[in-house]
């Protein structure tokens, strides 16, 4: 998580899209439910703060999909910026 004082810049996210885009290639070839994982993640800009989340239980997403997954995830992190 990266706090900043005033709202994120747009460097600040395109250094979280690039970490993610690093990520996702890691896994690309040799480990596809990590790829998966990986590509979903998401990066979340409220006032002063960004996170990458890149989360997800193997077995959800494989059996529900994604979205499912991240059901929870997203849940936590709208409860921890209130």
């Amino acid at each position: 998580m990266i706090e900043k004082y005033s709202k994120i810049s747009p460097e600040v996210k395109a250094a979280l899209e690039n970490t993610k885009a690093a990520i996702v290639s890691s896994f690309e070839l040799y480990l596809p439910d990590q790829y998966e994982k990986a590509q979903a993640g998401r990066i979340v800009v409220k006032g002063n703060y960004a996170v990458l989340v890149i989360a997800g239980d193997n077995e959800v997403i494989a059996n529900q999909g994604v979205e499912e997954a991240y059901k929870a995830v997203d849940a936590a992190i709208e409860e921890a910026f209130k």
